[in-house]
Formats: structure tokens, C-alpha cells, sequence
């Protein structure tokens, strides 16, 4: 009888351990990392400011990598995005890749396909600024990619020709450019869906910096362009042909 009772303890002890495994109650209480990996584009808010915003992220285990960029009052800011993921909670770093732009860190919780949070610039930063941004989980950014030729309109100088080389990194955008007015310099852009937002700054620092914002059909993009930071207006459109 002492055996039996013995016999029947120990299957009720490895029954309840069943019953408890599985219903996680032996789990470490480890949870799963969401997946991230995807192209985003959505918006940012600072001081009831929004402008767009887009990232494209690669995921190995909790780790996530990427490339992002915003276009915030005319001025693009483009970089990496480096951070963990616990759960469905990203908390990341992101650098710029623009001069002089600042570094920020950001903290957001994805649900259905949309990432929202917080951010907060860090480090010897000109200017401190915090926000929010919601962005959603979006087909591939379009290819922005190549050397690209094509013609301008420009309120003060008239027609002209213009070339650009670009190369892209997910969202990210990087190049060089160059005008039939004999200005030239750095290329700066981001693509969110299927808007793409640039800004020019010339090597020459007596010419001013160009914001364009254009749009991709085919392999053409056509715009329209501004200077900012500058003591004259000076507007424009172009349209240009990727390979």
C-alpha cells in the first residue's frame, strides 16, 4: 500500500508538472522578441511640429540595425538606428550622418504592424529637442539609386541642366550633385513612401543650401526646390532620370 501511495504521488507531482509547462508556469519567463525587420514611414511631432519620417530595419534575435531619415522644416536628417528589442519594446540609438546633426536615443512599442514612441537628441547638441513618431509598416522604398541626369527651372538663374550621383541604403539616400550654374556639393535624402526629400549643400559656403521634395514615377523624379537659410528667395522645380 506504501508503494502504491508512493506510485500515486509521483504521478500526480509529474501530471501537475505537465499541467504547469504548459501553461508557462516553469517558463523563465522569457518572452519572445517581436519582429521588426520591415520598411517604415510615418510621422514625428515636436512642439506640435510634424514632419515625415521613415526607417528601414534588419533584425537578428533581440538585435535591430537600420538606416532612417526625417524631413523636419525643410531640413533632412538621415542615419543608423542601433537597439535591442525586448518583447514588442524597441530601445535604440540613432546617428546622423549629416554635419553637425545630433544623435538622438528613442524608446517605442510595436502593435499591428505600427511602431510608436519617444526620442530625445543626446550629447553636445545645439539645439535639445524631444517628440513623438508613429510610423507603420510599409512596402520597400522605391529605387533611388544610380546617376541621375536631368533639367531645372530656377526662379533667378533660368533654365539649367543638373546631375546627381546617389547611392542608397534602405531609406537613406547619400550623393553628390552638380548644376549648370556651377554649383556643386553634398546630396542629403530620405525616402518615405513615395515622396522623396532632399537637400543640396553647395561646397562653396557663399551659395545657399537647396531643400527639394520630389516624387518617383518610373525612373523619373520631378519636384520642386527652395533655399533655406539664405538672404534671398530663390525657388524652382526639376526633373531628373535615374538608370
Amino acid at each position: 500500500m506504501k508503494n502504491r501511495t508512493i506510485a500515486i504521488t509521483v504521478a500526480m507531482l509529474c501530471f501537475a508538472s505537465l499541467a504547469l509547462l504548459a501553461c508557462g508556469g516553469l517558463s523563465n519567463n522569457s518572452t519572445q522578441p517581436v519582429t521588426l525587420a520591415s520598411t517604415y514611414s510615418g510621422t514625428e511631432t515636436i512642439n506640435s511640429t510634424t514632419a515625415p519620417v521613415a526607417a528601414s530595419l534588419t533584425q537578428s534575435g533581440t538585435q535591430v540595425t537600420g538606416t532612417w531619415g526625417n524631413n523636419f522644416g525643410g531640413f533632412v536628417n538621415i542615419g543608423t538606428l542601433s537597439g535591442t528589442v525586448s518583447g514588442n519594446s524597441l530601445t535604440a540609438t540613432i546617428t546622423s550622418a549629416v554635419p553637425g546633426a545630433c544623435t538622438a536615443t528613442l524608446t517605442g512599442t510595436s502593435s499591428n504592424g505600427i511602431l510608436s514612441g519617444t526620442f530625445a537628441t543626446t550629447g553636445n547638441c545645439a539645439t535639445s529637442q524631444s517628440g513623438t513618431f508613429t510610423i507603420n509598416s510599409a512596402n520597400a522604398p522605391p529605387t533611388v539609386n544610380g546617376a541621375a541626369t536631368g533639367t531645372l527651372d530656377d526662379s533667378i538663374d533660368g533654365s539649367g541642366t543638373m546631375s546627381a550621383t546617389i547611392a542608397q541604403t534602405g531609406v537613406m539616400l547619400t550623393g553628390t550633385f552638380s548644376d549648370s550654374f556651377g554649383v556643386s556639393g553634398q546630396l542629403y535624402g530620405v525616402v518615405v513612401g513615395s515622396n522623396v526629400y532632399f537637400n543640396m549643400q553647395p561646397s562653396n559656403s557663399e551659395e545657399c543650401e537647396v531643400a527639394a521634395t520630389g516624387s518617383l514615377s518610373g525612373n523619373t523624379l520631378t519636384g520642386t526646390y527652395s533655399v533655406v537659410n539664405c538672404s534671398e528667395t530663390d525657388t524652382g522645380s526639376f526633373s531628373m532620370t535615374l538608370p
